[in-house]
């Protein structure tokens, strides 16, 4: 073998060698993407976050729903998919897990409490009904509600509730995140008789 073969395999070797290093993570630059000061940017990662097939996306959904008041209805959208396409034959549910720390969450504003709440009930996993029983005395409105409306759509109790986003609907690719419903349940209107 010549030197200028050696030379030339030895260089494609090192090049070799380097090229994985050189891969990007996706989920390095998502995770760059939710803490843009762009509300579109940070909109377009938790689309791409719902999308992406990583555990690592759910931690980085469940951030952004207690910590970025403009997106946690989103946030809460994504995780009822990444919720529902969790496999069965994987338990526990890391997304019910997720959500149950952050519905039982004190310290974190009452918003997005109620809205982990109500992401367990639309995930629809039996494994949410311990965490919502508990929550069902919490001393916060919004998150009391939410976690009766949640046990309803999982049949805990009598009267059932349907699910606010379709069983499918959340299937495959997501396009655009769908607008939950308002986290605080319209109070019924004052009658008009004295």
């Amino acid at each position: 073998m010549t030197k200028a073969i050696r030379v030339v395999l030895a260089g494609f070797l090192v090049a070799l060698l380097l090229l994985p290093g050189c891969a990007v993570d996706p989920m390095e630059q998502l995770s760059q993407d939710i803490e843009s000061q762009e509300l579109s940017v940070r909109e377009r990662a938790v689309l791409e976050l719902a999308n992406f097939d990583d555990e690592r996306a759910t931690d980085a959904l469940l951030d952004v729903l207690q910590g970025d008041e403009e997106l946690c209805d989103a946030a809460a959208v994504a995780l009822v998919k990444k919720g529902r396409e969790w496999p069965a034959k994987k338990k526990p549910n890391a997304v019910v897990e997720g959500l149950g720390r952050i519905a039982k969450n004190v310290n974190l504003l009452d918003a997005a409490r109620a809205r982990a709440c109500w992401a367990l009930g639309e995930i629809g996993s039996r494994e949410a009904v311990p965490i919502l029983k508990g929550l069902t005395g919490d001393a916060k409105v919004p998150v009391k509600d939410q976690a009766k409306y949640a046990l309803e759509k999982l049949g805990f109790y009598t009267v059932g509730r349907p699910f606010d986003i379709a069983w499918g609907e959340l299937a495959g690719k997501l396009e655009v995140i769908k607008e939950p419903p308002p986290v605080v349940p319209e109070a019924p209107a004052a009658s008009a008789e004295g």
